[in-house]
């Protein structure tokens, strides 16, 4: 599900599926009808086509490949019969906002399965926690606190970024248009 890995899901999907179908992963497919679901429930609000912003901005690099400029959206993404993906106009989709807490959350179930009774998944920002033991977590601030904030997960999910914003000029204005994590990826605030 990488948008930076050339040979992945989402780089095939980028370079491929406004001129033919492309199948995919079965998990990426299911992610992929999760941010259908969650895009058409936000009005948009969250839209994995942001990609081609993101690269216009300088956060993410020109997909290797895609000749095409982006110009569809949630809209444009047709999820079809055994786990094919069809674009209706030129896009580019990052699933950075969605596939970590994906893969956080199937790593959970898996070790509950397996027996696991107090688990937590910790990938680097994105957490999930099962079981009776709350997991203590100290919040990091931009403006250090005395003392700092803590959080106690049961039973549930966080998702953090670093919090260190990244001021760009659009229009003629700087704005704060995303947040900058320490892994090449960025994403849309």
């Amino acid at each position: 599900m990488s948008f930076h890995d050339g040979a992945s899901d989402v780089s095939r999907l980028n370079r491929e599926a406004t001129d033919r179908p492309v199948v995919v992963d079965p998990r990426t497919f299911e992610v992929l009808r999760w941010a259908r679901a969650i895009a058409e429930c936000s009005n948009g609000c969250f839209d994995i086509p942001v990609a081609a912003e993101l690269v216009e901005w300088g956060l993410l690099p020109s997909p290797a490949g895609a000749s095409r400029r982006p110009e569809g959206s949630w809209h444009d993404i047709e999820l079809l019969t055994e786990g094919r993906v069809s674009f209706h106009k030129p896009l580019w989709i990052d699933l950075g906002g969605i596939a970590k807490g994906y893969v956080v959350d199937r790593a959970t179930e898996r070790l509950r399965d397996c027996g696991a009774v107090q688990v937590v998944v910790n990938a680097g920002g994105d957490m999930r926690g099962h079981g009776a033991h709350a997991e203590r977590l100290g919040l990091q601030l931009e403006v250090p606190a005395n003392p700092a904030p803590m959080l106690d997960l049961t039973n549930g999910s966080v998702a953090s970024s670093s919090g260190q914003r990244h001021r760009r000029w659009r229009d003629g204005r700087g704005q704060f248009l995303a947040f900058r994590h320490t892994s090449p990826r960025a994403y849309a605030a």
